[in-house]
């Protein structure tokens, strides 16, 4: 970048600057584009940000999105996970119950 004492960017500074970003957005966009559409279910734990035992807890109670058969394996659909994630509730705060 250009050397100038008060630090304010020259027409050159932010040019170079805006060409880095639009690489970085082509990048990020295509990495996205090519991400799995079908996750498997450490993928998909990780996907979702639960924990293990929340997913395992979630599974056993029937509440996540069915899991379609590829072959002889299960995996979980991007889709029907981002669908799930945005019908999920707003979140609450908890709230201490009285001798906790």
């Amino acid at each position: 970048m250009t050397g100038t004492s008060d630090h304010r960017l020259g027409k050159e500074d932010f040019e170079q600057i805006i060409l880095a970003v639009k690489s970085a957005v082509a990048e990020l966009v295509a990495s996205q584009a090519t991400a799995p559409a079908l996750l498997d279910q450490p993928a998909a734990i990780r996907y979702t940000g639960l924990s293990r035992s929340s997913w395992y807890r979630l599974k056993s109670a029937d509440l996540l999105p069915t899991a379609v058969a590829v072959g002889d394996l299960l995996r979980r659909r991007k889709v029907d996970l981002d669908q799930w994630v945005s019908r999920l509730g707003k979140p609450r705060r908890r709230t201490r119950r009285v001798g906790e």
